[in-house]
């Protein structure tokens, strides 16, 4: 009996640490944007429109898809500048990512860009990626549903 009194006990305290853990992830959302932008060397942010609420799921995601960009223009771009503008519309928020680096390298993207399609993706929403229209760089661009 005291064997499974301990295994229960031990349970019980991986259950309460998985708690938190998952706690402490569902806190990433839209409001860290700002600051994740300010600490990225040569990012600006810039917001049109007026923010709402959105769902839990669109605001970890906005987070997670300008981490993931911003990560990606450090790693790959060799960027001067980095344009994040969240723009608000009646019923649907588009998230840019734009740099003037290098652009694509030919090379398949990696598992940041198809994690980006998923997630985007499970909100209900599209991104596109790829080289900019005018000139060297890359841009990721979402829209994503506004509840």
């Amino acid at each position: 009996a005291a064997v499974f009194d301990t295994i229960a006990e031990t349970g019980r305290g991986a259950i309460a640490s998985l708690r938190e853990v998952v706690a402490a992830l569902r806190t990433v959302g839209m409001g860290m944007v700002e600051d994740l932008v300010a600490r990225t060397d040569k990012a600006i942010l810039v917001v049109d429109g007026q923010p709402r609420p959105v769902s839990s799921e669109v605001d970890e995601t906005v987070y997670r898809l300008v981490q993931e960009a911003l990560t990606n223009v450090s790693r790959h771009a060799e960027a001067s500048k980095v344009l994040v503008r969240l723009r608000w519309r009646e019923r649907h928020l588009e998230v840019q990512v734009v740099d003037n680096g290098r652009g694509p390298t030919g090379k398949p993207g990696g598992y940041g860009l198809i994690g980006m399609r998923e997630r985007v993706a499970a909100c209900g929403g599209t991104i596109q990626t790829g080289p900019t229209p005018t000139g060297p760089g890359f841009a990721v661009q979402a829209t994503l549903p506004i509840h």
